[in-house]
């Protein structure tokens, strides 16, 4: 067709052929996109960040001057990170990159820390199951017996890989805590009563 059109010298009739065709061009050039666009998977999303726990804590630092460690009140954040676990701190509730961060895996767990074996109250420890002396152990204080369970727990479910028992067990925790009535221990003697609230877990 085109070919007859030039032969007949017909310039506007030509002109009008050639946009008509590229209109059409243009047409399926489009079509092909939005056809390719709709076949092609998407490109992944950045992994969502889950915060499972979070709170002030008070950490002892890593550092000692003759003998004596700091103690230092820290922002702690309990982080999924796709099928990771994180336990970061920061200065400061607002700051957007923590001072510090470490890893949790199956090789870490918590302990409670006895009477008298570090200053502060209500600490736990955070570290390797084995000692092997490169994986350090962090002393974090909390300010209830409350709040130092409901950390542990939170770590330990992130460790045993069910993020989702988190808040569970520390509803758990916290339910306890509220409906266990003090127990009165009297002393026969002096007659002097002492309450204690005993938590379990």
């Amino acid at each position: 067709l085109y070919d007859n059109l030039r032969q007949s010298g017909d310039e506007t009739t030509e002109v009008a052929y050639i946009i008509a065709v590229g209109c059409v061009y243009n047409n399926i050039i489009y079509a092909v996109e939005m056809t390719t666009r709709r076949t092609l998977p998407r490109p992944t999303s950045v992994v969502d960040e889950r915060v499972l726990h979070e709170g002030w804590c008070v950490k002892e630092s890593g550092t000692a001057l003759f003998g004596q460690t700091n103690w230092r009140r820290r922002w702690f954040r309990l982080v999924q990170l796709g099928q990771s676990t994180y336990l970061r701190y920061y200065k400061s509730q607002k700051d957007k990159n923590p001072a510090g961060l470490f890893k949790l895996d199956v090789t870490y767990c918590t302990r409670q820390l006895e009477n008298g074996e570090k200053s502060h109250p209500n600490c736990f420890a955070v570290g390797p199951l084995l000692d092997d002396g490169a994986s350090r152990t962090y002393y974090i204080s909390c300010s209830t017996l409350v709040d130092m369970q409901e950390w542990m727990t939170s770590i330990d479910a992130a460790i045993q890989g069910v993020p989702e028992q988190v808040q569970i067990r520390k509803d758990t925790i916290r339910n306890r805590s509220n409906k266990r009535p003090a127990a009165r221990v009297c002393s026969t003697t002096t007659r002097v009563c002492s309450t204690t609230t005993a938590f379990l877990l």
